[in-house]
């Protein structure tokens, strides 16, 4: 579904990259391995910006901070002010590159997805839900 949801977008790209492995994932891992197997390019990781107060107990989170921008992710309802400082703590301790993202909200959840409502999933996405029966 994330390859159909992608799929129109030229500056996006999916990859089953952490599907392919075995055993625990940790984000830690998959950054520093994409890394090693390509060098050249820059990783963006995105959250939630509540996940900024937790990142500290994540494993490796200075490997995970120094191998991509982490693009915490927060919606009106998020206290900017909170989130901003939690960021300049982060940035500042691990020599990091954490930005805030505001995004426009959305009036669905996944629970409600997964309940039949498809108004605001990606057409190709929806057909292949209806047509796999999957919710």
């Amino acid at each position: 579904m994330v390859r159909l949801a992608v799929e129109p977008y030229d500056f996006l790209e999916f990859s089953d990259f952490e599907q392919c492995r075995d055993g625990f994932i940790y984000t830690a891992d998959t950054l520093t391995l994409l890394k090693q197997k390509f060098p050249e390019n820059h990783y963006y990781f995105i959250v939630g910006g509540d996940s900024i107060n937790s990142i500290e107990k994540w494993y490796h989170p200075e490997v995970v901070l120094s191998n991509c921008t982490l693009l915490a992710a927060g919606r009106n309802e998020i206290d900017w002010d909170r989130l901003k400082e939690c960021i300049d703590k982060i940035n500042k301790k691990y020599n990091a590159d954490v930005r805030p993202v505001r995004l426009k909200s959305m009036d669905i959840s996944s629970t409600e997805v997964r309940n039949g409502d498809l108004e605001d999933v990606p057409e190709a996405v929806m057909n292949y839900i209806i047509e796999n029966n999957l919710y």
